[in-house]
């Protein structure tokens, strides 16, 4: 006879493993299907086809997995599968990934997650880290540069917080999404992390069928919107930062469907709140002093490393030792709030690249003035056709595509400008543009007027005062139908252009390469390069932390630095619209190896 032995006092629970994984798995479903819907509203068919493509292909790989472990393990194999329940795996993978993750780097990072993060610990319920979370490391830091260049989106409210340093006053809260949109998940962002409202209701119901403990969820929301909010106002920032904090990113999808996965959290009341105190701290620290633009991820997994001595930290008598662990924990929560008030001190307001005055950028990529008619919109492609009635049909790229308005013009100066649209309208980084009465500002601007950007809106500045410039110079006699409008301003060099700002620097390989690297949006950029008799012959390996964060993704893409093979010291090189310190960086790295190889 085996006995089994459980100090008491025990109860019997009416839930089963499977009954809390099904309704984990409607959940999951469920957040799936909004972000399909949304992005088929928002960008597309392709892109909501692309949400369930990357499910299929995530969920299919892990059951392939799955089955091929347990026949080479001699197992039943379809017992075996529905009891190992790694479809879960890959719901939450694909949600907490970007929509435009290739198929290959899904299907890879899946098996990975399978198997290194869940089988060779025993499978289900043996596993020390989330699988979801190893998986998805593993995706950020290893397939980021085989993200699909045809699916972008607007820069996500992280990466945005990011670039001011996480210490957004209120003023700069206009270039995120409404506190509405946050809610409603009117934006874009990792594919399942938008709709507050919809997270808010899975974890009630999932509370309410008693598949997970509140407390862990509940301790981690409401740590880092303390911490956040005293850390903001002690830094000048806004007093909704603490909402901001928790309503971006990945922090309600992680506190209800990664933090409470009973097998890599603590399994004591007072180890979960501190498991999910630590969690948030880290989550702050990792926003405000790293060049991770949420941190949600690795939090998560630094401390499912930590669970083990957590539990130890309150094994004992839970009802004997309960005043002595409150103790503990109150000590623990003190200590983290004294370490993050500590650190914030530390941290200070940022101004984003769009802003940037170091910037060797075009000047329409800060939010400084510019004379209108000097301004280099090339990279929009204005155009504007005469209607015959004094107004002109414009359109220019923006950033999600194009944008089209009407202007009126009336002896060289603009009398109207109206009938804007486009998609980006929405995105919650241009939408300014778009409000009633914002474009009344162009009424009487010619092509001798200072006009601004909006800062951290490049695109749809550079879209906006662009199709202006086509306007009025179409009315002036040039032709502006299908062209785009030509700077006066003379482009600099690459060896002449001022560079510095980036710190490029570059060390020869000794076979006619060079390692280059130079200061990005996000870190260090590295890169090598190839130069033979003043000219540059290759330009690969580029990688860094502005891979992936959605403005300076094309450089990283197939083919996306080919504009410098051939490129000399004598050449003129464009930066990319919106991505100005990646820009810098790109081109300081080519302009160090070419003076590097002169010398």
């Amino acid at each position: 006879m085996k006995l089994s032995f459980k100090a008491s006092p025990n109860y019997r629970s009416s839930q089963s493993t499977s009954s809390i994984m099904r309704d984990l798995t409607l959940c999951l479903l469920a957040v799936t299907v909004f972000a399909a819907v949304w992005y088929f509203n928002a960008y597309g068919s392709a892109y909501g086809l692309r949400v369930i493509g990357l499910t299929c292909a995530a969920v299919v790989t892990a059951l392939v997995v799955d089955a091929l472990w347990f026949k080479a393990m001699k197992q039943d194999v379809k017992a075996s599968i529905l009891s190992n329940y790694s479809w879960v795996t890959a719901l939450i993978l694909v949600l907490i990934s970007p929509v435009k993750t290739s198929y290959y780097a899904m299907i890879v990072c899946t098996a990975i997650a399978i198997i290194f993060g869940k089988m060779v610990f025993g499978g289900f319920g043996q596993n020390i880290f989330n699988p979801a979370a190893f998986g998805e490391a593993l995706l950020m830091t290893n397939f980021a540069s085989t993200q699909s260049a045809d699916f972008v989106t607007s820069a996500t409210p992280t990466v945005t917080a990011n670039s001011y340093g996480w210490l957004m006053t209120a003023e700069d809260l206009g270039s995120l999404p409404t506190i509405g949109a946050l809610f409603t998940g009117n934006y874009p962002s990792t594919i399942g992390s938008t709709c507050a409202i919809l997270l808010i209701l899975c974890f009630v119901f999932l509370v309410m069928r008693k598949d997970i403990d509140w407390q862990t969820s509940v301790v981690y929301v409401a740590t880092i919107f303390v911490e956040g909010t005293l850390i903001g106002l002690t830094r000048g920032a806004s007093a909704s930062l603490g909402l901001i904090q928790v309503l971006t990113g990945g922090v309600l999808f992680g506190a209800v469907f990664m933090l409470t996965d009973p097998v890599t959290s603590p399994v004591t009341l007072p180890g979960r709140v501190v498991f999910a105190a630590g969690a948030a701290s880290l989550t702050l620290l990792f926003r405000l002093r790293s060049n991770l633009a949420d941190g949600v991820l690795f939090s998560i997994l630094l401390m499912n490393a930590l669970t083990p001595a957590i539990d130890k930290m309150f094994d004992g008598n839970q009802i004997r030792d309960a005043k002595k662990f409150a103790k503990k924990v109150w000590c623990t929560l003190v200590v983290l709030l004294a370490l993050m008030f500590a650190i914030g001190f530390t941290c200070s307001h940022k101004e984003p690249a769009a802003a940037s005055a170091g910037s060797s950028s075009s000047a329409s990529s800060s939010s400084a003035s510019e004379v209108l008619g000097d301004a280099d919109y090339s990279s929009a492609n204005p155009t504007a056709t005469d209607n015959g009635d004094g107004t002109y049909s414009v359109s220019a790229k923006g950033f999600g595509g194009e944008l089209t308005a009407t202007i009126g013009v009336e002896n060289g100066a603009i009398t109207s400008y109206t009938d804007l649209s486009g998609s980006d309208n929405g995105d919650g980084i241009g939408d300014d543009f778009f409000t009633d009465g914002y474009l009344d500002k162009y009424q009487g601007v010619t092509l001798d007027s200072e006009v601004d950007s909006i800062s951290g809106a490049t695109f749809t500045s550079k879209a906006v005062n662009g199709m202006a410039q086509a306007a009025l110079r179409a009315a002036s006699g040039e032709d502006m139908s299908g062209a785009a409008a030509s700077s006066s301003a003379s482009a600099a060099t690459l060896g002449s252009e001022d560079l510095s700002s980036a710190k490029a620097t570059a060390t020869a390989n000794g076979d006619g390469t060079y390692a280059v690297t130079a200061k990005g949006f996000n870190g260090e950029l590295t890169a090598t390069i190839g130069v033979e008799n003043g000219a540059i012959t290759s330009f690969t390996d580029l990688a860094g932390g502005d891979n992936g964060d959605g403005i300076g993704d094309n450089y990283f893409a197939d083919g996306g630095l080919d504009e410098f093979v051939g490129a000399t010291l004598d050449s003129s090189i464009d930066g990319t619209s919106g991505a100005t310190y990646t820009s810098t960086a790109v081109k300081a790295m080519a302009q160090a190896a070419l003076k590097a190889a002169a010398e």
